[in-house]
Order: C-alpha cells, then structure tokens, then sequence
C-alpha cells in the first residue's frame, strides 16, 4: 500500500476520523509546542534559541539576546518552526541593509504583530483542548455505545469443570480430619532412632558441682567436713579420704533458714570456715 504523511494543524482532526476505514488506518502523532510553564521544556527551548541564533551568519550579541528569550517566545508562541521564520526575515532585512550585526532593531521590524501572535495561540489553545477533550469524550461515547455500565468479568482463561461450592466445602472438612484409619490403627509419626538422649538437669538441681579449693589435710586439721555451697546455700559433709575434695550434685536448699553449724563457706574466692567470717 502507499503511505501519506499529512502535516497540518489541528484542523487535520477532523480528517483523522471521517469513518471507520481511515480511523483504524491512520496514527496520530502530536507535536505539541514548548510548554514554558515546564522547567524542562522551557530550558528546551532556550537551548533551541541558542541554536539557531548561532546559525545566523552575522554578528550577535548572544547574551542581550538570550535574556530576552520571553520576548522570542511570546512571538512564537513556542514553536520552534515560527521561530525559524521569524529569525531568517530578521536576518534578511540585515543583510539588504548591509549590517554587519543582527541587533534587536532587526527583530522587531520583522516580529509577528501582537494580534498575529494572539490569534496564533488562540488557535493553538483551541487546538490543544479540542485534541483533550476529544479523547475524554470519544471514552464515554464508546462506553455508551456498547451500553457498558459495570465491566463484566473476564473469562477463566482455564475453563475446566469446578466443583460446586457444597463439594469444595465437603473437601476441605475431609482434608482436615485426615485419612480414615482402622480402630486400633496407629497414627503414622516419628519414632526415635538411635540412643535416647540424657535428659537435662532439671531447674530444682543446683549448678554448683566439682572440685573445691579445700584440701584433705585441711579437713583433718580442723575436724570439719561439713561444706556450704556457695549457690544455694545447701550444706554437704564431703569425706576427705582422697586427694581431692569433690562437692557433688544436689537438689538446690529450698529453705532460707540461717546456717549455725560450724563449716566451710566460701567468701570472696577463698573457703574459710564460718567462725573466722
């Protein structure tokens, strides 16, 4: 097929949509003017300014004329391809004068008039609302149209047969209570492998346990063989036949009741007997 590029202004809208043929075969693409209320496309077209200005084959005075980039774009109204056409007549009347420098004298004989500029934009605003509103307007005639009011829902992109909601529900009773077993059946688990571990020590056993600082011949000097733990205060007498004196596991002192039997405590690190403390 042949394909037709049509540049135009917004009057091509109407073109765009004469019937259903040329709608589904035609694309629009807008080619809106610089937005100065936008840093971006404001900074845009100052640099696009610039541009042009240093194509003009005369002299310049770039930074007089870059800080009067609002002027340039009120009678350009933010087209670029206005602007151009603005800048070739200036610089045209420039060299038919024989001026060695493009001033803003140049300009502002060959600027649009302000009645030119308004009608411009007044066509560019009116072109920008319609294309807008054309297409908030085009949504809700196509809902109406099709007589849409709620979007029904979308198919099951898997249509296979699905249990009735009493089935789902008998389901899931039955997945809950587990497979039916024989009375007298043992429930499946875990049993044991290997050695049964050595239980640990329960909180009522008292952690103080071993060999003590305290040494046979001490015990024989002084005839004491009673012995205060140092945790809970529970008392042992230990036989001090051996070479060392081992204090052993036991249940921890449950009472607080003083101690008054002669023994041997231990105080800041050392065992001493209870006399000498």
């Amino acid at each position: 097929g042949v394909l037709h590029v049509l540049l135009g202004t917004y009057d091509l809208l109407h073109f765009c949509n004469l019937d259903g043929q040329s709608a589904r075969r035609g694309l629009e693409i807008h080619f809106p003017r610089y937005n100065f209320q936008d840093k971006d496309e404001r900074e845009a077209f100052q640099a696009a300014l610039l541009s042009l200005l240093r194509q003009v084959p005369l002299q310049i005075d770039e930074q007089t004329l870059m800080n009067g980039w609002w002027e340039f774009y009120k009678r350009s109204i933010g087209c670029v391809g206005v602007l151009k056409q603005w800048l070739v007549r200036a610089t045209a009347l420039a060299l038919r004068e024989e001026s060695e420098k493009l001033d803003w004298t140049h300009l502002e004989r060959r600027a649009l008039s302000d009645a030119k500029c308004a009608q411009m934009a007044a066509d560019v605003k009116d072109g920008e609302d319609e294309l807008r509103y054309a297409a908030e307007t085009n949504r809700e005639r196509l809902s109406r149209v099709f007589g849409v009011g709620d979007v029904p829902r979308a198919i099951d992109p898997d249509p296979q047969e699905k249990p009735s909601e009493a089935q789902t529900e008998a389901r899931d009773i039955s997945s809950k209570k587990g497979p039916q077993r024989r009375v007298g059946e043992r429930a499946p688990q875990r049993d044991p492998v290997g050695e049964t571990p050595t239980a640990l020590p329960s909180s009522s056993t008292c952690s103080f346990k071993g060999i003590i600082d305290i040494t046979p011949e001490q015990m024989k000097e002084t005839g004491i063989s009673l012995v205060e733990c140092p945790d809970c205060g529970g008392t042992r007498s230990l036989p001090f036949s051996g070479r060392t004196i081992r204090f052993p596991s036991h249940p921890k002192r449950k009472t607080n009741t003083p101690n008054e039997d002669e023994r041997w405590v231990k105080r800041d690190a050392l065992w001493k007997l209870s006399s000498t403390c």
